[in-house]
């Protein structure tokens, strides 16, 4: 859940122009992690759904 809000925010920031690469960069890595705890709480939502 908090992953949606992640993602809003890296989307936000997406939007506007960046003052310096660093902070592109930054922005980035955000949106890249975000994406990785959306995949890993998926499959942990699958791999406890089929568990029993």
């Amino acid at each position: 859940m908090n992953s949606g809000m992640s993602n809003h925010w890296c989307y936000k920031y997406n939007k506007q122009a960046f003052k310096s690469d660093s902070q592109r960069l930054a922005v980035s890595l955000l949106s890249s992690i975000a994406k990785r705890r959306s995949h890993l709480n998926a499959a942990l939502v699958y791999l406890l759904e089929f568990r029993e």
